[in-house]
């Protein structure tokens, strides 16, 4: 399966969680990140929509996989849906700055009980970055309880 990718351009996290999710899927072939923008209403300065996104990524795992969206996921059922074989893409606020969309899933090689952040690792500053559980409550549940918009797709592959 292809390396993920990472976040170059502010604003473009919905598009590379697209990409991303469509790589744990297992579905390859050439992804135009214009045409991902385009199909999300991605912009620079208001980044995606949660709507549009919802949309796009259903449409995405209809034939692979499943998703469920769930608003304001707590982290023991993050921790489960991830080694039960699941990934999540949550929506989180990032350091009070504005909203960030990645995926999180197990590392391959599996490396103990870690999360795996396959975007931008933001909070540590490097990409793909393991987390442990104390990172993960640091970075993307750390204003989940006052942020409205904290919400998260729990995704499972269908067999």
């Amino acid at each position: 399966m292809s390396q993920y990718i990472t976040q170059r351009e502010d604003g473009d996290c919905g598009p590379i969680a697209i990409v991303n999710v469509c790589k744990w899927l297992g579905i390859e072939k050439p992804w135009d990140l214009n045409k991902i923008r385009k199909a999300l209403g991605t912009t620079k300065l208001e980044g995606t929509s949660v709507e549009r996104f919802d949309k796009v990524l259903s449409r995405v795992c209809m034939k692979v996989g499943t998703v469920h969206r769930v608003k304001r996921p707590r982290l023991r059922f993050i921790e489960r849906h991830i080694k039960q074989g699941g990934a999540i893409l949550l929506v989180f606020n990032y350091k009070k700055m504005g909203h960030h969309v990645t995926l999180f899933t197990k590392p391959e090689p599996f490396w103990g009980e870690t999360i795996f952040v396959n975007a931008i690792g933001l909070w540590l500053g490097i990409p793909n970055a393991p987390l442990d559980r104390n990172e993960f409550k640091k970075g993307p549940l750390q204003y989940q309880r006052v942020d409205p918009r904290y919400e998260g797709w729990f995704l499972t592959r269908k067999a």
